[in-house]
C-alpha cells in the first residue's frame, strides 16, 4: 500500500468516527452487521468503492470547473448579447438584420404528355 492508499484510508475512517455521533438506523444496521458476518471483506471492498468514487467525483469537479472557466472565457471574448444574434422584440416583422439565404428557385412546371390533354 502507498502512503497516499493510507492517508486515504485514514481519511475515510476519520469521517466515519466524525459520523458516529449521529444516529443510525436499527434496522439499516443489522442488515448491514448481518451482511459483514456473511462477507467478511465486505468492508475492504466498500472502503476501496467508496474511496474510487470520491475520486471520481473530484475528478468531474475539477472538470466541470475548467468548462466553466471556458465557457466564462469565450463569454468574455465575445460580449453581444443572444438578443441581437437571435432578433429582438420587433424581429418578428422586421427580420433579425442578418442577411436571409435567398429563396429557393421553383422547378420549372412539368408539361403534361400530349397523350394526356
Amino acid at each position: 500500500m502507498s502512503p497516499e492508499e493510507s492517508q486515504l484510508l485514514k481519511g475515510l475512517f476519520e469521517r466515519t468516527k466524525a459520523a458516529s455521533a449521529t444516529p443510525r438506523d436499527r434496522e439499516a444496521e443489522t442488515l448491514i452487521a448481518d451482511a459483514v458476518r456473511d462477507q467478511p471483506a465486505a468492508p475492504y471492498y466498500l472502503a476501496q468503492a467508496v474511496i474510487v468514487q470520491e475520486k471520481g467525483l473530484e475528478a468531474a469537479a475539477a472538470h466541470i470547473k475548467q468548462l466553466e472557466e471556458r465557457i466564462h472565457a469565450l463569454e468574455s471574448a465575445n460580449p453581444a448579447p443572444q438578443a441581437a444574434a437571435q432578433g429582438g422584440f420587433l424581429s418578428s416583422i422586421f427580420g433579425t438584420g442578418q442577411p436571409q439565404p435567398p429563396a429557393p428557385t421553383p422547378a420549372p412546371a412539368a408539361v403534361a404528355p400530349a397523350s394526356w390533354r
